[in-house]
């Protein structure tokens, strides 16, 4: 979002400074062309230098504006420069015309550069706006007290009617009052554009579309409208991927499919990086709503042409228009929905309850007491054992990270990890869950533990995109030689990226193995399973549970042929019957892991149940 943010600056930045040079060479060339043809000009060689200085110096700024984002101390130098050069400029129309009523009268001009100034000022800091201000008054009231004393008594009136009857001004300066009045009017209307559209895409952005939508509201015509909200979820994945200028284009893409979309059914508009919002310009019920955003989840969900065919993962919410809410309440229930369906993951369209909002509250308050949790160290790593089918001796256990909170208790991992993977905080939790592993091995490897036992780590999607850091913590894995095999989810199956596949291959070099946690759930490809680096199937619990069903073991038996078939190991998880092991071990399972054999625990309470001799010989017996 911050680099949309500094895009629109400098665009808006750019289309001022254009026209403000625009202007300035217009002037120039009529300043060259019309009083020469009228008047003497006494003072006309200096009025010719300042011009072009302040053409050239305005030239400058605008060839920086172009390649970098302007410092905001640059900002005020370029407000004390305008200004300058400006008094200047109305200094020498004096000393050309002889008359100084002519410094007051020469307002438009003045007015046009204020203009310039304030709306660069307006699209960058309303501290820049107030000190421009402050200089364009300061300095026209001291001129405008100049002209008057220069004028004498009597003298401002009498002058400014032979000034405004001269043959000159007539001529010459009203031409030129007529064609600056243009060039601010054209100005204004570049840079209020800048300020109300998505420079990328040419939609409206934020503030126009909460602007008509609050107009809209408020304006009786609430009553039957909606709101639908689309994010695009996996920008991030393609901008990795593929680079960012090819997110843009595919941004661009689907910018125009919003666009054709909304046709004559609302306006749309581009809140942010990659979340989109359209509002009808009719009466809309909330199944005709759904409707409608299923058409656009639809579109969107066909190839981007501009990403290599690449497919958008989208998350789409509508709301409702309510009698008594504002603009800005309809889009925070259109965001609570969005909220919704990205934590359910949902593949369709989901409409606004009245719960969605306490349920965002929540969800603002988990994010904040998690992140705090982190800086208080009260995120701890469990245990829970991985055993053999045949006789129960441990072989590994997965690390899994539990959190508990001073005042809400134990917060489930359920709870709590959608949040840490939404708002990218599981880059920092993975790598130290990873860290802590590490630790905890070597410790029970020096008090007698066998050295070949392995240990779990979930790898979450955001660490594969984050591999500095994952990489860093790999390495000093390696370096310890610790036993860590690495699960990633099967979404990872999914992505066509030659970085992401290099990757795993560094993982799978650098650990006991690699897993694919979940198997069977979600993006499961067959044809994917010889092309990576995989030598464990974690089958998820949801199969472990239908096994005392016909159907259910059909479907084991088929992903334990497929298993070995590929010469992968295995991991059945959820296990809490013995007649669910014993099912597994007849289809030929080896390792399993659930409650029917342990639950997560502490590490040193991990230790004194599992690795101690006396827990070895206890297990074997």
């Amino acid at each position: 979002m911050n680099r949309d943010l500094y895009r629109d600056q400098r665009v808006g930045q750019r289309a001022c400074d254009a026209a403000q040079f625009t202007i300035l060479a217009l002037l120039t060339a009529l300043y060259l062309v019309a009083p020469r043809a009228i008047d003497a000009h006494q003072g006309g060689a200096l009025t010719l230098w300042i011009l072009l200085t302040y053409l050239g110096l305005t030239a400058l700024r605008l060839t920086l504006n172009t390649y970098r984002q302007t410092k905001i101390w640059l900002e005020y130098v370029w407000v004390v420069v305008d200004f300058c050069l400006l008094y200047a400029l109305i200094l020498s129309y004096h000393l050309q015309y002889d008359a100084p009523p002519g410094i007051v009268l020469k307002s438009t001009t003045a007015g046009m550069a204020f203009f310039l100034i304030a709306i660069r000022a307006v699209i960058f800091d309303i501290r820049l706006l107030v000190f421009s201000g402050a200089c364009a008054i300061m300095g026209w009231i001291a001129l405008s007290g100049f002209a008057a004393l220069a004028a004498g008594s009597g003298g401002l009136t009498r002058s400014f009617v032979e000034y405004m009857t001269s043959a000159k001004v007539l001529v010459g300066a009203q031409v030129e009052h007529i064609l600056s009045l243009g060039l601010v009017t054209f100005a204004l209307s570049i840079a209020v554009g800048q300020i109300r559209t998505d420079s990328l895409t040419g939609l409206p952005n934020r503030k126009a579309f909460l602007q008509r939508l609050d107009r809209r509201a408020r304006g009786g015509r609430a009553r039957g409208g909606a709101v639908v909200l689309v994010e695009i979820d996996n920008l991030h994945d393609l901008a990795n991927s593929f680079g960012e200028p090819t997110a843009e284009a595919a941004l661009i893409e689907a910018a125009d499919r919003v666009r054709a979309f909304a046709g004559a059914w609302g306006t749309p508009a581009r809140l942010e990086a990659g979340v989109f919002a359209v509002m009808s310009a009719g009466v809309v019920d909330g199944p005709g709503a759904l409707r409608a955003a299923d058409r656009l989840a639809g579109l969107l969900a066909a190839p981007m042409a501009s990403a290599g065919a690449f497919r958008l993962r989208t998350y789409v919410a509508v709301a409702l228009h309510s009698e008594d809410a504002d603009g800005i309440a309809v889009l925070r229930n259109a965001n609570a929905a969005l909220n919704r369906a990205r934590v359910d993951r949902s593949s369709a369209p989901v409409a606004y309850a009245a719960s969605f909002s306490e349920d965002a509250r929540s969800r603002i308050e988990l994010e904040r007491d998690l992140r705090a949790a982190i800086d208080r160290h009260e995120l701890a790593v469990h245990y829970q054992p991985i055993v053999t089918l045949t006789d129960g001796a441990i072989v590994g256990a997965e690390a899994l990270v539990r959190w508990t909170h001073p005042a809400r208790g134990t917060v489930s991992p359920a709870d709590f990890i959608p949040v840490a993977e939404a708002t990218g905080l599981i880059v920092d939790i993975g790598g130290w869950v990873l860290d802590q592993a590490v630790a905890d091995q070597a410790r029970w490897r020096a008090e007698g533990a066998d050295p070949d036992l392995f240990v779990s780590v979930n790898v979450a999607p955001a660490q594969l995109w984050e591999w500095r850091r994952l990489d860093a913590a790999a390495s000093r894995a390696a370096t310890a030689q610790a036993r860590i095999r690495y699960e990633v989810t099967e979404s990872a199956m999914a992505v066509d990226d030659l970085r992401l596949i290099d990757r795993l291959h560094a993982l799978a070099e650098r650990s006991a193995g690699l897993a694919i946690d979940d198997f069977g759930t979600g993006y499961s490809s067959f044809s994917r399973l010889n092309d990576l680096p995989f030598s464990t199937l974690k089958i998820d619990r949801a199969f472990t549970m239908q096994a005392g069903a016909e159907a259910g073991r059909a479907t084991l038996e088929a992903l334990a042929r497929l298993a070995g078939g590929l010469r992968m190991d295995t991991v059945v998880e959820g296990v809490e019957t013995v007649e669910q092991q014993l099912v597994l071990r007849a289809l030929g399972f080896r390792l399993a892991q659930g409650f029917l054999f342990g639950r997560a625990v502490p590490g040193p309470e991990f230790q004194s149940r599992w690795l101690t001799p006396a827990a070895r010989r206890q297990a074997a017996g």
